[in-house]
């Protein structure tokens, strides 16, 4: 950590200005619907909640991973803690340090396949769901 301050503190601010627009913080939800599971009371509304069956790869600390155009991992994170409602369970996840300046991006949860957005998507927060 006082490696990284003392780098900075030689620098102009202009320097430290382009060095945080150069990447993106993905934020977004992942949202698990799972009828069979949280639609007949077995989860309360409000509590701690992951996948089960076929869903149990998805749970608090779940990879969620940030590819290039060539399909080169460039970023990752995780999901945080899930909340149920009444048929869901709800995730929020921040990628950090996503390089700006890509054509695209493909975000991966787990191993349930990539989807592609857009730089601007990205800073907008996404909204990703699984499920029935």
């Amino acid at each position: 950590m006082a490696q990284s301050a003392s780098r900075w503190a030689g620098c102009p601010r202009s320097a430290r200005r382009h060095r945080r627009a150069s990447t993106i913080d993905a934020t977004g939800t992942f949202r698990l619907v799972d009828d069979g599971h949280y639609g007949y009371g077995t989860v309360s509304a409000g509590s701690a909640c992951s996948g089960s069956g076929g869903y149990s790869d998805v749970h608090a600390g779940t990879g969620v991973t940030i590819s290039n155009a060539t399909g080169a991992v460039i970023a990752t994170g995780s999901l945080s803690a899930g909340r149920a409602s009444s048929t869901t369970c709800d995730f929020t996840f921040t990628v950090p340090d996503v390089p700006a300046g890509e054509d695209f991006y493909q975000v991966e949860v787990s191993h349930r396949g990539t989807l592609t957005y857009t730089a601007d998507e990205l800073r907008s927060g996404l909204g990703l769901s699984l499920g029935d």
